[in-house]
């Protein structure tokens, strides 16, 4: 079995990994998710995301930031049920064989909250996005990182103490 706290690392895109678009979309990502990224799959995490984006906005964007590589697999509100309802997980979970226990949800809304609540997986929520910390906290995750450098860290950290 492996010593990391999680195998699959889920994340929402807008919000998360990325600012909403504004105006017109131009693929970005806040500061510090490339590297982020690159560390967690060095790690040996199964990266995937669950998002409300239509699958051509979300393929759209991986390629045009060239993250293919990093994530396993994805899954738009489009093909599943929205958030909070936890099928987006299940099928990802089942997808990459691991267990809903050895995932984590990383969002900005109480709707990625609930999601990881409903699916029996565990939440990481961040307060940078759409919603503020307050409103995420009562859902009890597991953390709630202010910024991208404080997320990657808490991930960095629960490495070294598995």
């Amino acid at each position: 079995m492996s010593k990391r706290p999680f195998d699959l690392i889920v994340f929402d895109w807008e919000g998360t990994l990325a600012p909403s678009p504004v105006d017109s979309f131009v693929p970005i990502l806040f500061p510090g998710v490339h590297a982020m990224l690159v560390d967690l799959v060095a790690a040996g995490y199964k990266l995937a995301v669950a998002t409300g984006k239509t699958r051509a906005g979300l393929n759209e964007a991986i390629a045009a930031l060239s993250l293919a590589s990093f994530f396993s697999d994805t899954r738009c509100a489009e093909e599943s049920y929205q958030k909070p309802h936890p099928a987006m997980l299940y099928e990802l979970a089942d997808a990459l064989d691991v267990a809903l226990a050895r995932t984590v949800m990383v969002g900005d809304t109480v709707s990625d909250m609930g999601m990881a609540i409903n699916a029996g997986a565990c939440a990481v929520a961040v307060g940078y996005g759409l919603q503020n910390r307050a409103l995420l906290e009562a859902y009890q995750p597991l953390y709630c990182a202010l910024d991208v450098a404080q997320l990657h860290a808490w991930f960095l950290a629960a490495e070294s103490v598995s």
